[in-house]
């Protein structure tokens, strides 16, 4: 594929060897959804110096890729990433001329795989619409694409996850899910942000000890258990994230979303920034 060697920024003739792919979660990590400044514009410059040198990154997000692609702007992100993982595990890519492709074979197997398990867990998720409720304040919600669960308050989340975890060992032993503050989604067992950045890394040849990972809440677990080369969270990360990437010997930010991104990459890319 054509991202396998890069031409530099500059437009220079010579070609590039890959050196690095740099992963992050969008909401809380990449971007700030409760406090100013959203996003420091001083973590592009260091995208864009990094992209010269043999650089791709990466959004490894819960949201869709237009929502995701939206939101950039909304939030003055003014650099678009080279590849974005939409859904926590869907795989797209910018070709030349700005349109967004699918990695595939991998988009249509793993939404083969998806559509499956929804159909196949369908009359056991309306159950559960009726039987959760009597356990904590959260309800079962099921879409054409996607079922899952919202609760009252973020601090309930824990008791639907334990609630969870047993009927999957009763009932729905490839049931997995993603929780991002009072949401959760339903997915087969394995289908998420890890899986998803290891297939992007081998899709693009790339060994995972050249890959940085960065999140900040539980749906980003996955990504920063994988055997990636550099780990790192912002400030605001929840604790079980934080506890995660400093038991790894990653990176734990003094600032939050990106401004913490800025100390990650310093911290791990200065070398390269230098150049």
């Amino acid at each position: 594929m054509w991202f396998k060697k890069r031409q530099l920024s500059s437009g220079e003739p010579n070609k590039i060897a890959l050196k690095g792919l740099l992963c992050f979660d969008f909401d809380g990590t990449l971007v700030d959804t409760k406090e100013e400044p959203r996003f420091h514009p001083g973590l592009t410059d260091r995208l864009r110096h990094l992209e010269s040198v043999g650089f791709m990154w990466a959004i490894v997000t819960g949201r869709g890729l237009e929502q995701t692609l939206d939101a950039l702007g909304s939030y003055g992100v003014n650099r678009v990433p080279h590849f974005v993982v939409a859904g926590e595990y869907e795989i797209f890519w910018q070709v030349p001329g700005g349109k967004w492709a699918d990695l595939n074979p991998w988009n249509k197997i793993t939404r083969r795989q998806q559509r499956g398990f929804l159909r196949q867990h369908k009359k056991i998720f309306k159950r559960w619409q009726k039987e959760l409720p009597g356990v904590v304040e959260a309800e079962v919600f099921i879409r054409r694409d996607t079922a899952g669960v919202v609760a009252a308050r973020t601090r309930h989340m824990a008791a639907v996850c334990e609630w969870l975890e047993q009927q999957q060992q009763a009932e729905a032993p490839t049931l997995g899910f993603q929780r991002n503050g009072r949401f959760l989604r339903f997915t087969l067992a394995g289908l998420g942000k890890g899986r998803a950045v290891m297939e992007l890394s081998r899709a693009i040849g790339l060994p995972l000890e050249r890959v940085f990972v960065a999140g900040d809440n539980h749906n980003d677990l996955s990504m920063l258990e994988m055997p990636a080369g550099f780990a790192a969270c912002p400030a605001n990360a929840v604790d079980e994230v934080r506890e995660l990437v400093a038991r790894r010997g990653g990176f734990v930010a003094d600032k939050r979303a990106s401004g913490g991104m800025i100390e990650a990459v310093d911290h791990y890319f200065a070398d390269e920034l230098v150049r």
